[in-house]
């Protein structure tokens, strides 16, 4: 008994550090992608950074970690700062390491192994251990591997010195390209779906897929699967969508008639769906045209029809599954009215900024660009129409209380989103150690000439096995990073034998979902 108020100590003081902390971290995003982006060991140190401690902070605030005892929350406490402190040491240090004549000294040769381990530990706890033991194999094989390994596949000789410069004290790996593109593209996504969501879209998806669908057979799953394709829209994470529309229409389909498990199938299939659906697409279409040097756009308006059909496949079955079965469209007193979905003062705010996030990628706009106009009209017709609506209502007297709700709502919306974030920091640090390993020693490209031999030069093969090795990243690995694996071993193959790049890079993109 003695130890509870101590846990509740740490768990309430961790609790609100990690709020303030990734509040502000999504506030740093937005102001960095609004101002632009600041130097770039300085931006992506920050960025990781923030993520690779929060997560420590995080996991002590929820008692996730090692065990609830407060000295395990207190270790994850310490292994937070230590996050903190070796990746602010490079955003610090940033002129100093850049110089090209910099001799790396104790303290960064201490901190950069630090920062290796808990990128490691960090993912672990973030997506399972399949991808840091990966990440951990390749730096073994990376440092060690010359002394270990002779013949074809013995990778070059490296110094600790040479393995912590490349890895740490760079933008080679850690802080190399994806954590750019993780802080200057995917961040301002994530907190705009995370601002849409804790504002009310939610509600309009659903109600918008409602009208479209409910009254056709199936109506119920249908609802699942255009909300799901609506919602994928602005978050492109199959999480988020299960997350936020689960609770709603599983129920809905299991009262309608169909069982559990098919209704939660139905939305655990339409979930995923959001990450192919276009604008946002989820990380990794972000991160292909980083790599093919391609504007967005045209990975936007290549996945549209692919999405298309995918939802048209789940609209279609389930309507047969539910005319075999006997399952009656909603009726009519359930469904919503006209009114209620162009109601400007609660509609209008979800429906505007995702109009101009579509239009302004269409023209070309950095997502960048894209995604914090999108937030800036967000906030701004928020603040706007929910003090219109109490002065045209006649609540002037709820003024005062309707925008301390709104504040609230967008502080849940920048935590949410910096939470987010951390994960996806992490993420992308730990894949990066990967394809840096792949790219240093050579492996990426004996892994491709291994496939070529064993498929002799013949792309339905290689395809095949493109497909096989997606599928099996994907299994364990979160989308983003089993895309980037896939793409880096098997993508040159495939262009190699006459496939077009973005063809080549969405093929592996959609097997890894």
């Amino acid at each position: 008994m003695a130890d509870a108020p101590t846990t509740s100590r740490v768990t309430t003081g961790a609790a609100a550090a990690a709020r303030v902390v990734l509040i502000g971290f999504a506030l740093f995003q937005l102001y960095t992608s609004f101002t632009g982006m600041l130097e770039p060991l300085v931006q992506r140190g920050l960025f990781l950074g923030f993520g690779l401690g929060s997560v420590f902070l995080l996991a002590a605030a929820e008692r996730t970690g090692w065990g609830k005892a407060p000295a395990f929350q207190w270790t994850d406490v310490l292994l937070a700062l230590g996050g903190y402190w070796a990746c602010f040491h490079v955003a610090f240090g940033n002129r100093r390491l850049s110089d090209f004549m910099v001799e790396l000294g104790p303290l960064d040769m201490v901190l950069g192994v630090v920062a290796i381990v808990l990128v490691l530990e960090a993912a672990r706890r973030t997506i399972g251990w399949f991808l840091p033991i990966l990440s951990l194999a390749g730096l073994l094989y990376f440092y060690l591997g010359h002394d270990w390994i002779s013949g074809a596949w013995q990778p070059p000789r490296v110094s600790t010195l040479t393995m912590i410069e490349t890895v740490y004290a760079s933008t080679e790996t850690l802080f190399g390209y994806m954590t750019d593109m993780g802080t200057r593209v995917i961040a301002v996504f994530i907190v705009f779906g995370s601002l849409l969501l804790s504002t009310g879209a939610t509600e309009i998806f659903i109600k918008l897929a409602t009208l479209v669908a409910g009254r056709s057979w199936g109506g119920q799953a249908k609802v699942c699967t255009a909300s799901s394709a609506l919602f994928g829209t602005v978050t492109g994470s199959a999480v988020a969508n299960v997350m936020a529309l689960g609770p709603v229409t599983i129920p809905t389909m299991h009262r309608a008639g169909y069982t559990k498990s098919y209704a939660a199938a139905i939305e655990a299939v339409a979930s995923m769906g959001g990450q192919i659906m276009p604008p946002v697409m989820g990380a990794a279409a972000f991160i292909m045209a980083e790599m093919l040097d391609i504007p967005y756009s045209s990975v936007v308006v290549a996945a549209l029809i692919p999405a298309i059909l995918y939802f048209m496949t789940i609209w279609f079955s389930v309507g047969f599954r539910a005319r075999k079965m006997g399952i009656a469209p909603l009726a009519r007193s359930e469904m919503p009215t006209a009114r209620e979905l162009i109601d400007p003062f609660t509609a209008l705010p979800m429906y505007l900024p995702v109009m101009v996030l579509i239009g302004m990628l269409a023209l070309d706009y950095t997502p960048t660009l894209a995604g914090v106009a999108a937030v800036m009209v967000l906030l701004g017709t928020l603040v706007v129409l929910r003090g219109l609506q109490c002065l045209v209502e006649g609540r002037r007297a709820d003024l005062g209380a309707t925008y301390v709700t709104l504040l609230r709502q967008i502080l849940d919306g920048l935590y949410d989103g910096g939470r987010a974030i951390a994960m996806i920091a992490v993420l992308l640090a730990c894949a990066a150690i990967v394809v840096k390993v792949l790219t240093a020693t050579g492996a990426g490209v004996k892994v491709s000439s291994l496939i070529l031999s064993l498929s002799g030069d013949n792309l339905v093969l290689v395809l095949i096995l493109t497909a096989a090795l997606a599928i099996l990243l994907g299994m364990d690995v979160p989308t983003t990073a089993s895309y980037i694996l896939a793409a880096a071993v098997a993508a040159p193959i495939v262009i190699k034998l006459g496939v077009a790049p973005l063809n080549a890079h969405l093929f592996i993109f959609y097997f890894a979902i």
